[in-house]
């Protein structure tokens, strides 16, 4: 039975009298980030979509599918292999032509638009909380243009 680390996930307007965004804000959200999910992969160009983390790993979302009341699908943290030499003989024994990975992890996840509150499932490579915030704050896979709060626990 998988198990998921849950994380309340708030967007906060940039004017304090602006009202919060609520439910239809965070499904606008999601549906705006699928559009831009889908445009990138149907490019092949999953950079454009990959949050760069340490040790030369991405994380990006990979899947992404809207309801009216939540948004679920997978998010993926993967590394990008560009030659592959031999350990004893130092041969290169492949060159790739992009897009290839040694590593990859696929986590799922659902985020509920009226509790804000986002899940994702635990698994090896699942990424700190740190990661996620700076990933969701200040990587291009943060396509709300608003000052974002995120007060995340497990």
């Amino acid at each position: 039975m998988a198990s998921f680390k849950f994380y309340n996930i708030q967007i906060l307007p940039l004017d304090k009298n602006d009202k919060m965004i609520g439910a239809d804000g965070y499904k606008a959200v999601f549906s705006s980030l699928k559009l831009k999910v889908d445009e990138y992969l149907r490019k092949k160009n999953l950079f454009g979509i990959s949050h760069n983390l340490r040790n030369d790993f991405f994380f990006a979302p990979e899947s992404m599918t809207i309801r009216d009341d939540i948004a679920y699908g997978t998010i993926m943290k993967y590394d990008n292999v560009e030659k592959v030499f031999g350990t004893l003989d130092d041969e290169e024994k492949y060159v790739s032509s992009g897009g290839d990975s040694s590593k990859k992890y696929l986590f799922r996840f659902v985020f509920d638009f009226n509790k804000h509150i986002l899940a994702i499932e635990k698994g090896k490579g699942l990424p700190s909380v740190h990661v996620l915030t700076e990933a969701w704050k200040n990587s291009s896979m943060n396509i709300a243009k608003l000052s974002i709060l995120t007060t995340l626990s497990t």
